[in-house]
């Protein structure tokens, strides 16, 4: 008898099957034509890793970015409480950084999205720290810079680029109960920092972004020597230029700030970092 690819499989994975490691290695050691097999599916396993280790494509990769723009745009995802722990700490990740060992954890609940994989854990902490929020994905597109809402406390959280975010809900006892869902953002846009002149005493740019989803927002940038004054108006979401109030969040330098606007109304951000880069983002309410 000779060895099944499965038993082969196994052998490599080094899985336990039914015959034993051991009896593999033995047959292996004493089959010509099950060694052969074997170091054939070693080789086939080794270069389908390369493959898929392999960058793709330009082009295609930015397909792939425009398709799940498109598919992920403006969705709610809503989560599902798994656990709620009281008193106990819960199970630190890397982007938790050092926590202070004395530091009394009140209360620690999670929350679930099954498609997508997201985690929510709402902690609550004391010792005079903040209760936050920290949404954990593979896909930072899911957790960064979006709304956690909480419709039933008429409350919404944006995180920052860690997925990370302060709570503030006065009165609020415990969040087990709570039904958390995440907003993401109807549209995208970034620019470049602003070409600064340090003989000039200010510059002004004018422009109008469109995205690929017929989003279309006209920016006035005026920039002085203490920073920038950034005015957005929004003339079009999905193509309509009836689409009520929208949240647009800016992210600059690291920074958040987050405004309402309506159609055709110009919404104002100072900011205060000349050189660094802009990204817009609008969430409809």
């Amino acid at each position: 008898m000779h060895l099944s690819r499965s038993d082969l499989e196994k052998y490599i994975d080094r899985m336990p099957s039914n015959g034993g490691l051991e009896a593999i290695k033995e047959h292996l050691d004493s089959c010509e034509l099950c060694s052969k097999l074997y170091n054939n599916l070693v080789e086939w396993k080794r270069q389908l890793q390369i493959t898929e280790k392999e960058k793709m494509p330009a082009r295609a990769a930015a397909l792939a970015d425009k398709l799940f723009a498109t598919a992920m745009r403006g969705i709610l995802i809503r989560l599902s409480s798994i656990s709620a722990k009281s008193g106990t700490p819960p199970d630190l990740l890397a982007a938790d950084g050092d926590r202070p060992s004395d530091l009394p954890l009140q209360d620690v609940s999670t929350f679930i999205s099954e498609s997508p994989e997201i985690v929510l854990r709402v902690i609550r902490a004391g010792g005079g720290e903040p209760d936050k929020i920290q949404l954990i994905t593979e896909d930072r597109a899911l957790s960064s810079n979006v709304l956690v809402q909480a419709p039933e406390l008429d409350c919404e959280f944006l995180t920052d680029l860690e997925g990370c975010a302060e709570l503030s809900a006065p009165g609020v006892n415990t969040y087990d109960a709570v039904k958390w869902q995440i907003k993401l953002p109807d549209a995208v846009f970034s620019l470049e920092p602003l070409d600064y002149d340090p003989d000039k005493t200010e510059s002004v740019l004018e422009t109008v972004l469109e995205s690929d989803q017929h989003d279309r927002i006209k920016v006035r940038m005026e920039q002085k020597a203490e920073g920038k004054l950034l005015q957005i108006e929004i003339l079009e979401l999905n193509g309509s230029e009836d689409f009520g109030d929208v949240n647009v969040v800016i992210t600059h330098g690291g920074e958040l700030a987050k405004n309402t606007g309506t159609p055709n109304q110009a919404i104002t951000f100072t900011l205060p970092d000349k050189n660094a880069g802009i990204g817009i983002r609008l969430f409809q309410k």
